[in-house]
């Protein structure tokens, strides 16, 4: 986007919106700055503010391009934004510090604590609400008007209907989870969500400007914004009033705010010398609670291996090192969060357009702070699939409110269908498959770097039970073969 711009900001005003530490530009981060107006440039996003948090402390806050499409406000650091699924690092985190002070058990049905639920939802227990393993189906209504009676009512509106798969038995990205366990919250701390998550976390960590309740932020603020990539971006109004959707995405909050989440989560739950979030949270959000999935993908210059889901987390290794986050893409915004606990290292990006994480940004930044540029993986390769094998793997695959996926045989591939998109699978391990256009050519060997499939985008996997070949995951979605 030509003209875009950007604000440095003096360690004055930052010390005065933070107490961690001046965080001034300087030369070290200056191919951080550079990428970051690239990227913006390159997704046409109006503007983002980046942070870095190093050795516990934040070393560099700046803020990029505009905060309003329309004014030309300059983005400045201070700013808040809707982060999105991030926000689920402190639903999450909430619901193990009432846990933690003996308030529920996380093995238990949450049924023992929130009455009115459907019944296979009440067997659903509050561990496998955070790690995606409760079998729910993505997606839900909003019910009620949005008063603090919002979210268990959403909660008890979900239906048997709205579960497709046992729980434990695989990792499905739900939504739904989030809500019911913001319901949890409510039930067992005796307060409203926001209330309890202010209690346990916003309030002894200082985040004093971040909120659910968009009538409640102060200024300065980001505008959200939409794009279908190439056009002028246009400001986005969303109503995010409605506390259902607070539980699973609605935090507004700026990145200054984040590190100091960040500094405290890689300390142990310690922060300004005070334990502000017990270290059993921290050390249960720090595990992986599902079943790996992605052995290995390629993103930019990083290579992410065995990626897991924690509680509200998402774990990976860059190079063998752990790394812990979330993104978060909602109407108008996307968030990164990506802490290196053993590094003491976090960078935290927030966008003023939908569903942009500016990942060469955060890369750049790890890369400068820490040096953990991956080098490239091994080549991908086709493999060859049996008569038997394509049997096995064809059939419908469902998932409630998400449609259905088709593996079909035609002339000894396989092609999967998912709406009107028809992509061919290709055997790249066992039951791990890329999704490529049915015209590419692709014989048996190695499928070439340059391939514009995104293997981070179009993998997918089959998984077996007892029975058989039972489901397909994509797009952290699981769906069930009919």
């Amino acid at each position: 986007m030509a003209g875009v711009r950007h604000l440095v900001v003096l360690g004055l005003s930052l010390a005065a919106a933070t107490p961690i530490a001046s965080a001034q530009p300087g030369s070290r981060f200056k191919d951080v700055e550079r990428v970051a107006i690239e990227e913006l440039r390159a997704t046409n996003t109006p503007g983002a503010a980046v942070a870095v948090v190093e050795n516990g402390r934040l070393v560099f806050a700046r803020g990029f391009g505009v905060a309003n499409i329309e004014t030309g406000e300059p983005m400045t650091p201070d700013r808040l934004f809707v982060i999105g699924s991030t926000t689920k690092m402190f639903t999450a985190a909430t619901l193990l510090a009432l846990a933690d002070s003996g308030r529920l058990r996380l093995d238990e049905p949450i049924g023992t604590y929130l009455s009115g639920l459907s019944p296979l939802i009440a067997r659903i227990t509050a561990a496998q609400l955070l790690s995606n393993m409760g079998g729910l189906a993505d997606g839900y209504q909003r019910v009620g008007p949005p008063d603090d009676s919002a979210i268990v009512r959403t909660a008890r509106a979900l239906t048997d209907d709205d579960t497709f798969l046992a729980p434990g038995a695989i990792f499905s990205y739900a939504n739904p989870g989030f809500v019911v366990a913001g319901a949890v919250i409510e039930a067992t701390s005796g307060r409203s969500f926001g209330a309890a998550v202010e209690q346990r976390l916003l309030g002894p960590l200082g985040m004093i400007r971040s909120t659910f309740d968009p009538r409640a932020g102060s200024e300065p603020r980001s505008r959200g914004h939409e794009t279908n990539g190439r056009d002028r971006p246009r400001l986005v109004d969303a109503d995010r009033s409605h506390p259902a959707g607070w539980t699973t995405g609605g935090l507004h909050t700026t990145v200054l705010e984040l590190a100091r989440f960040a500094i405290a989560f890689m300390d142990g739950g310690r922060f300004e010398g005070r334990q502000v979030i017990p270290a059993s949270v921290v050390g249960a959000m720090s595990q992986s609670h599902s079943i790996p999935l992605f052995p290995a993908y390629r993103v930019n210059n990083f290579t992410f291996q065995n990626q897991t889901y924690g509680y509200g987390s998402i774990l990976y290794d860059v190079r063998g090192v752990p790394v812990i986050g979330h993104n978060g893409d909602v109407e108008g915004f996307g968030s990164l969060l990506r802490m290196v606990p053993a590094r003491r290292f976090a960078v935290i990006v927030l966008a003023n357009r939908s569903g942009m994480w500016l990942t060469r940004t955060a890369e750049t930044a790890m890369d400068v702070a820490i040096g953990l540029r991956s080098p490239a993986p091994p080549p991908l390769r086709a493999l060859p699939m049996s008569d038997a094998e394509l049997r096995s793997y064809a059939g419908i695959y469902r998932a409630p409110n998400r449609g259905s996926v088709e593996l079909a045989i035609d002339n000894g591939q396989l092609l999967m269908t998912q709406g009107n998109r028809a992509l061919r699978a290709i055997k790249i391990g066992d039951l791990r498959f890329l999704a490529v256009p049915v015209a590419m050519s692709v014989p048996t060997g190695v499928i070439p770097a340059d391939d514009p499939a995104a293997p981070s985008q179009t993998e997918f996997v089959l998984l077996r039970d007892s029975t058989g070949i039972r489901y397909l995951h994509l797009q952290a979605r699981g769906y069930r073969r009919e």
